[in-house]
């Protein structure tokens, strides 16, 4: 991820919690961003899946993250095992 940063034009990242902005983002402050998008989850007898509460609500410091990390918004949607 912090090779992906320093290719963008800031090469700095905004993070929401502490309201601050990092050029080297540790894995831990990563994780407890993300850990703030709500995930919905349903159990069927074929599969469980997960959903982000609505995806067009990520705010964009957390779309920046996943998008970094190589994922987009669609691992919130997508279920865990096909159907």
């Amino acid at each position: 991820m912090r090779q992906e940063l320093q290719k963008t034009e800031t090469k700095k990242l905004r993070l929401l919690r502490g309201e601050r902005v990092t050029d080297s983002p540790t894995s831990l402050t990563l994780m407890e961003e993300i850990d703030y998008i709500p995930i919905l989850g349903r159990l069927t007898p074929e599969a469980y899946s997960r959903y982000a509460d609505v995806a067009d609500d990520i705010p964009e410091e957390h779309l920046e993250i996943l998008r970094l990390a190589g994922f987009g918004s669609e691992i919130y949607c997508e279920p865990l095992t096909p159907n």
